[in-house]
């Protein structure tokens, strides 16, 4: 689920951080540019592992801030088809799940990979007034609340518009996420932990 990716950038470091030690300039822009931001087909970029490379300092006419070629390492998230995770049910309707792992929100389990048979329950007084899921398995059926930890199967990643202009990236980002998960909680050993549990 997470990889270290090479990224080779060109960075500007702006005038206002002339004042602080190179690197420290260097890895703040870095961590402005890059952090928490999805890279087409690789992945949500979470932190700064280290910097393998730094070239010399230019000075562009009309810019007053620097620009150094450098080359990093980035801890990504960026799951597989088949991987297994575990993450919190954070919502749910009609159509499904939403999952998060508390850094990342858009994990989507439809109906159609939930586990056989499952039915969805309106708000009526079964749920407490939520709607949730229920799995009816041997006789019992089995709650998919919200907070609950599942554990879930990874089955399409995709990726959508996706900028590393903050600006363009924030205006996608209010029609549709950059990064969605399509899991399953359909086969054994997936699902709420505790069914798995005794």
């Amino acid at each position: 689920m997470f990889k270290l990716v090479s990224i080779q950038d060109t960075i500007r470091i702006p005038p206002t951080r002339f004042g602080d030690p190179p690197r420290t300039a260097l890895v703040t822009e870095i961590l402005t540019r890059y952090g928490n931001r999805v890279l087409p087909e690789v992945g949500l970029v979470l932190t700064l592992f280290d910097i393998t490379s730094v070239g010399e300092e230019r000075l562009i006419p009309g810019d007053g801030g620097s620009h150094t070629a450098v080359t990093f390492r980035a801890v990504v998230y960026a799951p597989t088809l088949g991987e297994v995770g575990a993450a919190r049910v954070a919502g749910c309707d009609a159509k499904g799940l939403r999952l998060s792992t508390g850094f990342f929100e858009d994990i989507y389990v439809t109906a159609a990979y939930l586990p056989v048979p499952s039915r969805y329950v309106a708000g009526e007084e079964e749920t407490g007034g939520v709607g949730g899921w229920v799995w009816a398995y041997d006789g019992n059926d089995l709650y998919m609340d919200v907070g609950d930890v599942v554990n879930y199967r990874v089955v399409g990643v995709s990726f959508v518009g996706v900028h590393l202009d903050p600006a363009s990236a924030e205006r996608a980002r209010v029609q549709w996420p950059a990064m969605t998960i399509t899991a399953s909680l359909g086969t054994p050993g997936l699902g709420v932990t505790s069914w798995w549990a005794s």
